[in-house]
């Protein structure tokens, strides 16, 4: 019975991981709440969220890939224009964020987020040469 109920723990945590959280900070210095998911093994949550991209090194330390929002992320990820160029860059999780509200309230954390960090695949004007420097601070292991 024993390795009965290990099989059915195993494809429990396979299915249902833990969650990990991670804090991001907005250049406003607000904290948002991420749950952190492997970037190949997202479950598909189909409502409204603010999501990032992101490279987390052998050291523990994270690097944002890309910062973004979206109405349906489920949607969005299927025919992401970045998907594949975050999997050439090293992501290799996925950080979301369920608790921003309106449209607007997740246009605000997404600039707010853009702001304080450097990323490598976003494009917004906020960064300018941000995303060269980033992949400089940050090569490829």
């Amino acid at each position: 019975m024993t390795s009965a109920n290990n099989l059915v723990n195993a494809l429990a945590n396979y299915y249902y991981p833990q969650s990990e959280y991670y804090y991001w900070m907005g250049h406003s210095g607000i904290s948002y709440i991420h749950t952190v998911y492997p970037f190949a093994n997202f479950p598909g949550f189909a409502g409204p969220t603010n999501y990032i991209f992101v490279k987390r090194h052998s050291d523990g330390s994270r690097q944002p890939l890309y910062i973004g929002q979206s109405d349906n992320l489920h949607l969005r990820l299927k025919r992401h224009e970045k998907y594949l160029s975050a999997i050439l860059a090293g992501a290799n999780e996925i950080h979301v964020h369920y608790l921003s509200g309106s449209k607007q309230d997740r246009l605000d954390i997404e600039t707010d987020l853009r702001h304080e960090h450097i990323t490598l695949l976003n494009e917004q004007p906020i960064n300018g040469l941000a995303g060269i420097l980033n992949a400089l601070a940050y090569p490829s292991n």
